[in-house]
């Protein structure tokens, strides 16, 4: 969601300040409210069509960065790999790197995350869940707690992303919500609500923005069809970004991404949980899962792991397609 220039999956030594565009904000207040109850699986997914592409909105920008693509890091074969908060993975054939925290100005980013190098897909899916961190409320920078996957449509940085963030300013409450947004090379163009930025919205279930509840295990699902990238929630196609928006060429994914990312004020001394607030290494914590390529002949599996432990941010069995990951943040 807001991506890194200089962290967690790095390629290279690459620097820089990455834009996203808000298409609105509301007065944040700390009132509870009641949320929904998360939408079952339907049975099959179907691919639709809208008609038209909304009319651009008036957008307000701020600055946020990404995570950025990493090489495969594996431990040795038939080594027992651990992390550095001592959970034993319980695959053998993969560790967790440390990696420092990202600082972009105002803001610093810490990561729990998994990703994969890819050929030939045409999407992915992965299973997460839902919990309810308690991110501080500061007016003067959008500090948040979030879970997503994010895959790369023809590489160079086109990114598309769907997963649930709690805290951030333009939300009128602490519980998690749904994001999707869409990145050109090194800009996130439609952050937070995407309707203003080429996302046809086809859903009048599941709708980016809205609030989520606390609890339970929901499903990502990204695929190209028919000229779109269509983009599911539990099952339910939300909506779909038109390849045209990336131009020829952005029909299949080269990487995938699925992590949980802190954003917190520079030099703050706040606790930021990630996930549920418990250590990736520990028995309850939050977990991914369930992760599958679509379109591919390969299989699907996580190739690269990293965790800021230096900040109380874990992740914990590490395994072809699942983990868990998260921490209280100090």
């Amino acid at each position: 969601m807001w991506l890194l220039a200089c962290a967690v999956f790095v390629i290279g030594s690459v620097a820089s300040t990455l834009v996203y565009v808000s298409t609105h904000r509301v007065t944040p207040t700390h009132a509870a409210q009641q949320h929904p109850q998360v939408a079952t699986k339907p049975d099959t997914d179907t691919t639709q069509s809208a008609p038209e592409t909304p009319s651009t909105k008036q957008t307000q920008a701020t600055t946020s960065p990404k995570p950025t693509p990493k090489p495969t890091v594996k431990a040795p074969s038939g080594n027992s790999a651990s992390n550095s908060s001592g959970g034993v993975s319980s695959t053998p054939n993969y560790t967790v790197s440390e990696e420092a925290p990202s600082v972009a100005g105002a803001i610093t980013f810490y990561y729990a995350a998994g990703s994969q190098i890819v050929t030939g897909a045409t999407g992915a899916s992965v299973d997460a869940t839902l919990a309810l961190p308690t991110v501080p409320y500061d007016p003067s920078i959008s500090q948040h707690s979030l879970i997503e996957m994010a895959v790369s449509v023809g590489g160079n940085y086109n990114y598309i992303e769907i997963g649930w963030s709690a805290g951030d300013n333009f939300y009128n409450n602490q519980h998690p919500h749904m994001f999707i947004s869409r990145w050109i090379g090194t800009s996130n163009v439609c952050e937070p609500q995407p309707t203003g930025c080429g996302f046809v919205p086809v859903s009048t279930t599941n709708l980016p923005d809205e609030e989520l509840a606390s609890s339970g295990t929901v499903n990502y699902k990204i695929n190209y069809s028919g000229g779109n990238w269509n983009v599911y929630f539990n099952g339910d196609l939300v909506g779909y970004f038109p390849e045209s928006l990336w131009g020829p060429g952005h029909g299949a994914v080269s990487q995938v991404q699925v992590y949980g990312e802190v954003a917190e004020k520079t030099g703050s001394t706040v606790c930021i949980p990630m996930g549920n607030g418990i250590s990736g290494a520990s028995t309850g914590s939050t977990e991914v899962s369930n992760y599958t390529l679509i379109g591919s002949s390969e299989p699907a599996a996580f190739s690269s792991f990293n965790e800021t432990a230096s900040h109380h941010y874990y992740l914990g069995s590490p395994a072809a397609t699942s983990f868990s990951l998260g921490g209280p943040g100090c």
